[in-house]
């Protein structure tokens, strides 16, 4: 017990500032980049499919209804 004990304590202390090296980034900026990129990318995809499906659109006209006397 006392040797698992101090196994994670040692697993604790350890720096991770040993491993980084210099102008490294973090994941979580990382994974920001990618979203913004992802998004400008769905919104275009959406506005070329809205663009396309105005282009052929036909507008209907009101049918005004006619008593049948």
């Amino acid at each position: 017990m006392k040797k698992t004990i101090k196994q994670h304590e040692e697993k604790n202390a350890k720096s991770r500032a040993d491993d980084i090296e210099e102008g490294a980034v973090p994941t979580f900026l990382m994974d920001r980049e990618q979203q913004r990129n992802s998004k400008v990318l769905t919104n275009m995809v959406k506005q070329k499919r809205k663009e396309k499906a105005g282009k052929w659109s036909v507008p209907v006209e009101k049918v005004k209804p006619m008593s049948e006397a």
